[in-house]
């Protein structure tokens, strides 16, 4: 619909036309305007120009050069990056993304199972992902990598990248805007088991999301490292409350039955908590029936089982 010269076909017209009136008529501000039908058409051109010129930087030599280095054109959601660590970690496996691997009825006990579904294969030359996974454990681990400072003195070894998405620079200058902070990272790393992805609105540089990747791994291991490394500080600690009588209570055992299932839904993944920091947090399991995940730091939580 769209040609060389960036004329559109009368098509497009028609097919956008209506589309736009919708939302306008949807929203309360964008009706408020009045927007004439003039202006509905000069909306259409920008619409189509951009998309024309997106199209043609997509193709570019100059995007595929640019993308090599994790910049250029490109849309993903933090549960997308996570599913392609997950994917790249354990060989090639892709899965179908869930929330939840079973669900308990807190009366019956009755379980409900949501069996991982294989969606894809990505061969990976293991010499590579040898190469590769090397480099992630130097971001953690390695004289100048940019996670170190992060996860200095975490008993269990582990990969990750820090990354910036950034936003136009004279749009940035001109809202006051910076790049988002992201970070992508695994663990344990000779055997992986979770993947979690870090994305932090204005963050700067992805270094910022690795020590809430830490908190996350933290929860996630709690008992491994607690059996592991005793006396370990953790960076976060579930609050505990006391009733009238002074009984202490454990908020951690908040909503269980008698029969320890949670009244809720007690899965291995798939909790949801709002962030205070801006921080969006999308993990994935690596395996099937690992241990339980719990969100920890405030973050948005959502996993998914991805066996090996």
């Amino acid at each position: 619909m769209i040609n060389e010269n960036k004329l559109p076909d009368p098509e497009m017209y028609k097919m956008l036309t209506p589309l736009i009136k919708e939302v306008i008529n949807i929203s309360p501000e964008a009706k408020a305007v009045g927007y004439t039908d003039k202006d509905i058409t000069g909306i259409m051109d920008s619409i189509i120009s951009s998309v024309n010129d997106a199209r043609i930087y997509i193709s570019s030599a100059a995007n595929a050069y640019d993308a090599s280095i994790g910049q250029g054109m490109n849309l993903f959601t933090p549960l997308q990056l996570a599913s392609y660590m997950a994917t790249l970690i354990n060989g090639g496996n892709r899965y179908e993304l869930q929330l939840v691997n079973k669900i308990v009825d807190p009366v019956t006990g009755e379980t409900t199972e949501f069996k991982p579904k294989l969606i894809d294969h990505v061969d990976i030359e293991p010499q590579y992902l040898s190469v590769i996974k090397k480099g992630m454990k130097d971001v953690t681990a390695g004289d100048n990598g940019t996670a170190v400072s992060a996860f200095k003195d975490f008993p269990i070894a582990n990969g990750g990248k820090t990354g910036s998405a950034n936003v136009n620079e004279e749009v940035e200058k001109a809202i006051g805007r910076t790049a988002y902070g992201t970070y992508i990272g695994f663990a344990p790393f000779d055997d992986p088991e979770i993947v979690t992805c870090i994305a932090i609105f204005d963050g700067g540089s992805g270094g910022y999301g690795a020590p809430v990747a830490r908190a996350v791994f933290e929860e996630y291991f709690r008992d491994q490292i607690k059996a592991q490394k005793p006396g370990y500080k953790f960076m976060y600690e579930k609050p505990q409350k006391s009733d009238n009588a002074g009984t202490v209570i454990d908020e951690s055992k908040k909503g269980e039955s008698t029969n320890g299932e949670s009244t809720t839904n007690n899965t291995q993944n798939g909790t949801t908590n709002n962030s205070p920091n801006g921080a969006t947090n999308n993990t994935q399991t690596t395996k099937p029936n690992s241990r339980e995940n719990n969100t920890t730091n405030g973050t948005q939580n959502s996993t998914t089982n991805n066996p090996r």
